[in-house]
């Protein structure tokens, strides 16, 4: 590749564009081109970034464990960041074609800058402009989830008939009706605490969850009665549960366990398919208590087992990937909890909860 060619290349980068035209010349000598083959990874997730890649020819997979986030092709830029600072890669690089690339090492570059200064304040200002889009975006996305919240808030008000409903049940003796208000009257609780939380957590950048010694029996009992009473995927299965006579107090957040076990209830009924059971358990060891939701499905297949606590990562088709992501983080970073699970393929998959007693 001639001079001029990897020139051109070069001005591709917003980064570089704060380069004087003899400094890209200097640049482009530096550089080399590489060639990889189709299917061969340029470079892992977490590797040290050392160098920055524009695509001369061919096609590159960005990917992460749980799914491919970005295909570039000709005259784009890889990692463009890793010739400014020294962080690891955040995505695994991998070549779907044969392709070629202008490789931009981070020291040439550094050496480049250090030998003309006037191009660092131009540098320094496009990294500026480019914070500052990004806390504008940020800020976009606040004011669009925060109201989202709030209107969805304000809908809530919907179920506060379910209270006059349950009044009137009780005044004609109709069960049936009053256990239905119930249910939604309890709902209805959840849900609201549950915004509460979320508007505290982006107003003030912080988790809030409540947690108080409370009976996890009762709590795993809630789960199934109340909040799965009617789920469509429950129809046809049976949940058989047991559970010691009595149980020491967990402190925990009862909404948010609420929230894992509906989760992974679920999961186990869409595994398990009409007609089985799930199995669930509860158990205290070892200043632990331990929850087992047992399904009887098909298990998970190997090639996606270390994927599945992903954000994003989903193996339904119209599953959006953060049940499982939100159970891990209720469990592990709000109660200092752990969730793992062991499967067997046609046997089924234990998913366990610990949490500790304080």
């Amino acid at each position: 590749m001639q001079r001029e060619e990897k020139t051109n290349l070069l001005k591709r980068s917003i980064v570089l564009q704060g380069l004087l035209e003899k400094d890209f010349l200097v640049l482009a000598d530096k550089t080399k081109l590489i060639s990889l083959p189709a299917k061969m990874v340029l470079f892992d997730e977490g590797d040290e970034a050392q160098a920055s890649y524009i695509i001369q020819s061919g096609q590159i997979s960005i990917s992460t464990e749980s799914r491919e986030i970005a295909l570039l092709s000709d005259g784009e830029i890889i990692g463009e960041m890793a010739i400014i600072d020294d962080g690891l890669r955040s995505a695994t690089a991998t070549a779907v074609v044969d392709t070629t690339l202008l490789e931009i090492k981070k020291e040439d570059f550094q050496s480049t800058l250090m030998n003309d200064a006037k191009s660092v304040p131009k540098i320094l200002k496009i990294l500026c402009k480019r914070l500052r889009d990004s806390d504008q975006k940020l800020a976009n996305d606040y004011t669009i989830m925060t109201t989202l919240i709030h209107d969805i808030n304000n809908s809530l008000t919907a179920f506060s008939a379910a209270r006059v409903i349950k009044k009137i049940a009780e005044e004609n003796g109709n069960d049936t009706i009053k256990v239905f208000a119930d249910i939604m009257i309890k709902a209805q609780s959840s849900l609201s605490e549950m915004i509460k939380n979320a508007l505290h957590n982006y107003k003030h950048n912080e988790v809030l969850s409540n947690r108080n010694d409370t009976n996890i029996i009762e709590t795993i009992d809630q789960a199934i009665n109340i909040h799965l009473a009617n789920h469509k995927d429950l129809e046809k299965i049976q949940i058989k549960c047991e559970f010691p006579e009595s149980m020491p107090a967990i402190h925990h957040n009862k909404n948010d366990i609420i929230r894992v076990l509906t989760n992974l209830i679920v999961n186990a009924a869409q595994a398990s398919g009409e007609g089985n059971d799930i199995n669930v358990s509860a158990k205290f060891s070892k200043d632990k208590c331990l929850i087992n939701i047992q399904d009887h499905g098909p298990g998970i297949p190997q090639i996606i087992q270390k994927s599945i606590f992903n954000p994003g990562f989903t193996s339904k088709p119209n599953g959006n990937g953060l049940g499982l992501f939100s159970c891990k983080n209720i469990i592990e970073e709000l109660h200092h909890g752990h969730v793992s699970f062991t499967t067997e393929i046609n046997r089924g998959t234990v998913f366990t909860i610990e949490l500790p007693a304080n």
